[in-house]
């Protein structure tokens, strides 16, 4: 998700990446959605546009945006073989709803917004939002909020790529919105101290399994089960890491095959040990159902 601080921004932002489609540049499919009146919106971004209220006639429209939102619709249709429109109210709230169905089923690569689904929006595969406006205090809170569903170990963090600089402005909604110690928990830690503690971890996957090969000689399920343990909070501290510009694997205590060698074990054994306690669960169930007929 892209938010940004106006609809005239937003414009010029959607025309710069059409553009460089244009030019095959990139493939990726964008898509958008704002409404075309004064409270859209937001400069100053103290708070969020109140409920995402679609409408259609309102008192202040402004038609240069509505021709522009409807040339974006048409974009969409072309790419998704659908049939919205700005000139049919229940055509628009039917476009309104199919964006972020199609977010959720990541068929969006980026979603260009001033306000609407910054609240209220809900996509758990959505990782990365991209600012460029001033948000503040609820604002804030509620729009850095729209990444921070986790989904297993392929995503362990939303990303936060900001435009500005809203450091004092997180700190202060942080300090509002929570207790004074939140910013410890909330805030993530620097690259340097993500390594330290990749390579601190990699010493304790060491210690089960010295090297890859030496993964198949782990018989034992208990074994086995501090093997996945230490090999997913590495995966963790890993994803978090890959998510950083400076981030490079020379600065770790293995190189990307070994990492992948690893993973690749981890993967088996993460599988075998679901069908161990999937064949448990249908053990007692049998069990059980054997007793009730007993008795």
């Amino acid at each position: 998700m892209f938010a940004v601080s106006s609809v005239d921004v937003l414009i010029k932002y959607y025309e710069l990446f059409k553009k460089k489609f244009r030019a095959e540049q990139h493939n990726l499919k964008i898509a958008t959605i704002f409404s075309y009146n004064t409270n859209e919106d937001d400069k100053d971004a103290n708070g969020l546009y109140e409920g995402d209220n679609v409408m259609i006639g309102g008192r202040h429209i402004h038609q240069h945006s509505r021709d522009k939102l409807e040339s974006y619709i048409q974009d969409y249709n072309n790419t998704f073989g659908t049939n919205f429109t700005t000139r049919d109210s229940q055509s628009y709230y039917n476009y309104y709803k199919d964006i972020p169905k199609r977010v959720r089923n990541r068929e969006i690569d980026i979603l260009l917004v001033v306000n609407m689904f910054l609240t209220g929006f809900d996509a758990p595969h959505l990782n990365t939002l991209y600012v460029d406006k001033n948000l503040k205090y609820h604002g804030l809170i509620q729009a850095f909020s729209r990444t921070n569903r986790i989904v297993n170990e392929k995503k362990s963090q939303g990303n936060i790529v900001s435009f500005r600089n809203l450091k004092n402005n997180t700190d202060e909604a942080i300090l509002r919105f929570s207790n004074k110690d939140a910013k410890d928990s909330v805030l993530m830690k620097s690259y340097d101290e993500y390594v330290e503690l990749f390579n601190k971890e990699f010493i304790n996957l060491s210690n089960i399994a010295p090297n890859v090969s030496s993964v198949d000689t782990l018989i034992d399920e208990n074994q086995q089960l501090e093997f996945i343990k230490a090999f997913r909070e590495l995966l963790r501290i890993h994803n978090i890491l890959t998510g950083f510009s400076d981030f490079d694997y020379t600065d770790l205590s293995m190189d990307k095959q070994m990492f992948n060698d690893y993973k690749s074990k981890y993967l088996d054994l993460h599988e075998q040990a679901q069908h161990r306690q999937a064949s448990k669960k249908v053990s007692i169930l049998l069990m059980l159902v054997k007793q009730k007929k007993m008795n």
